[in-house]
């Protein structure tokens, strides 16, 4: 997912699908956290996230293009909110 979000970004960042396992592995082992949204057992989405002292950083936030335009996001978003961050910050 994250190499399509890279690539839908049109960023010209080339990492490898090797680089980038490991460069998500290094941030989910420091203070990242990570939240995979699921539509019937296939990933749909996910968030990218590390708490701060002011609430919360979001690094990435990602929705399969098949997913796009029917509110996936906004629902990801919702429940990432509701959930997900307000256990967070407590």
């Amino acid at each position: 997912m994250n190499a399509r979000l890279i690539a839908d970004e049109g960023h010209r960042n080339r990492l490898t699908a090797a680089e980038l396992e490991k460069r998500m592995g290094d941030w989910l082992a420091g203070n990242y956290q990570a939240v995979l949204f699921e539509l019937a057992d296939v990933p749909a989405a996910y968030a990218l996230f590390r708490p701060t002292e002011d609430g919360v950083y979001p690094r990435q936030f990602f929705v399969e293009r098949e997913h796009r335009r029917k509110g996936v996001g906004q629902r990801a978003i919702e429940i990432l909110w509701r959930e997900v961050l307000t256990a967070t910050r407590h």
